[in-house]
């Protein structure tokens, strides 16, 4: 069996994790925090993921507050024109509104990552709590 690591547990690193692992890939995860203090530290992004996104997680089983999140289906973008200091409407540059063809949802993404955290040790991940450092992945390219 291939031994895979992935440095970083963000949005990109958990959800790289989760798929190898679904594939039946041996998969090391190397995270500077624990799932804790991830869901009790700063707000990490404001992130909005959209329908393909969103797909990706359904496919891997990773949707799991779908159901609860509210579903942004359409965007705006309002800009002001130059020089200008009233924010209403007849002082606008651009005023574009469209509906999303599939639904948009936004999670904390501190609930989010220590979530699928969690999961990735649960179907049997390995996760190291520590910072990596250039020695750190020699060590695991050798082993």
């Amino acid at each position: 069996m291939r031994k895979i690591l992935v440095v970083g547990a963000g949005q990109s690193g958990l959800q790289l994790a989760l798929g190898l692992q679904s594939h039946g890939y041996e998969v090391t995860l190397m995270s500077n925090r624990t799932a804790d203090e991830i869901r009790t530290g700063r707000v990490m992004s404001t992130q909005c993921m959209f329908d393909t996104a969103l797909q990706h997680e359904r496919d891997l089983q990773l949707n799991f507050w779908e159901s609860q999140a509210p579903k942004i289906e359409g965007l705006g973008v309002s800009v002001a024109a130059p020089g200008s200091h009233d924010p209403g409407p007849t002082q606008r540059a651009i005023d574009w509104v469209g509906r999303l063809d599939g639904y948009a949802q936004s999670v904390d993404q501190r609930v989010k990552m220590a979530g699928w955290m969690e999961t990735f040790a649960q179907r049997g991940g390995q996760l190291v709590i520590h910072g990596a450092a250039v020695s750190d992945l020699d060590y695991f390219s050798r082993t």
